[in-house]
């Protein structure tokens, strides 16, 4: 095993120890991902954040994936990139309801408030909490999101 691989492996038990209720794995990469439920997810980011061996005080990226199949369609991601650590980590959780809902992380990264307004005009999953919630590249009225699995290829025929 590489020095890389043994730190990320050192990070995911780290973790693990951290989250005891909640499922630790690694991307193919091998980087950690937390698979939070919505009532933790807030306290994890800010763990992540706020625990001085880990630091993970930059947020890199927040999206959703959309997978229409399942039960809740809605998958919120977000990447970490800790100041400690050569190290990133993500963080999932499901957003349900209709719309579609999370809390936001606007409040503890002022990078998650573009991220989230980004995420909700292209997929339609709603931050709770979010200050400025309002679309930041579709008109207003917009009544769809180009990124769900539905979008027609073709585009808006309207």
């Amino acid at each position: 095993m590489t020095a890389q691989a043994d730190m990320q492996q050192a990070l995911v038990e780290k973790l693990r120890a951290l989250f005891p209720d909640l499922t630790i794995a690694a991307e193919s990469d091998g980087k950690p991902v937390v698979l939070a439920t919505r009532e933790r997810y807030v306290d994890v980011v800010k763990t992540l954040r706020d625990d001085p061996a880990l630091r993970f005080a930059i947020l890199s990226h927040l999206t959703a994936v959309h997978r229409p199949q399942d039960a809740e369609p809605f998958e919120v991601v977000v990447r970490l990139t800790s100041l400690t650590l050569p190290a990133q980590a993500a963080v999932k959780v499901r957003a349900a309801g209709d719309p579609p809902t999370v809390p936001s992380l606007a409040a503890f990264w002022r990078a998650a408030n573009w991220h989230e307004r980004e995420t909700f005009d292209m997929f339609g999953v709603h931050f709770a909490g979010h200050p400025d919630h309002r679309r930041i590249f579709l008109e207003e009225d917009a009544d769809f999101h180009p990124l769900r699995k539905e979008f027609p290829l073709n585009g808006d025929e309207g």
